[in-house]
């Protein structure tokens, strides 16, 4: 994350970036030009090898866990098209209308 920020990606950007092979490989190849003074604490006192490794250590994880993630919010997805389909449709609901307001949305 950091390594992309100093490289000028937006922090909004970052999550998105760092989602591709491409975006890790980026943050890596910045993350060897940056100055030392510059890292932050828990990297100044770490070999290059070491930053490396946390690294890795760290996108090992984040992988993990957008898998489980996405498990969870195919499972939760599932879950709320079962309680629609049980339940008879409100025509004045919120949830409808939101819901239907977001589908329109995403289908631009």
């Amino acid at each position: 994350e950091w390594a992309l920020l100093c490289d000028g990606v937006a922090k909004e950007d970052v999550y998105d970036v760092l989602s591709t092979d491409a975006g890790v490989e980026k943050a890596l190849a910045k993350l060897a030009t940056i100055k030392d003074a510059d890292l932050p604490d828990s990297f100044r006192t770490l070999t290059p090898e070491q930053r490396a490794a946390v690294l890795d250590k760290q996108m090992t994880s984040r992988k993990a866990l957008n898998a489980k993630l996405a498990v969870l919010v195919a499972k939760r997805d599932r879950y709320v098209a079962e309680q629609q389909a049980k339940s008879a449709p409100k025509t004045s609901s919120f949830d409808r209308a939101v819901a239907d307001t977001l589908r329109a949305q995403i289908a631009r």
